[in-house]
């Protein structure tokens, strides 16, 4: 899929990826060794307001304490991720 820029956070036995497709994120996380894993979608649009950064952050943190109650885990802190990030600047033409 062009365009489509992920970031992934791994600590210990967790996984956390959230990846974009066009307006949309999915954030997707799970434990080593549970086959139970949690997911989120969110719509954003082209760039992400700083609304929108906080909101993924909270999303990341619930999706992590989803798949940890799946799996009868403790949810572990986790880093912040730079929303964005998932946002990049396009390249600009050389003038």
């Amino acid at each position: 899929m062009e365009g489509t820029p992920a970031r992934g956070y791994t600590a210990g036995d967790l996984v956390v990826s959230v990846e974009r497709y066009q307006t949309s994120l999915r954030i997707v996380a799970g434990f080593r060794g549970c086959t139970s894993v949690a997911w989120n979608d969110y719509e954003v649009g082209d760039k992400a307001s700083k609304r929108d950064t906080k909101t993924i952050g909270k999303r990341i943190q619930k999706t992590v304490g989803t798949s940890a109650k799946y799996c009868k885990l403790t949810a572990p802190a986790i880093a912040e991720l730079n929303a964005s990030l998932l946002f990049p600047v396009p390249p600009q033409p050389p003038e």
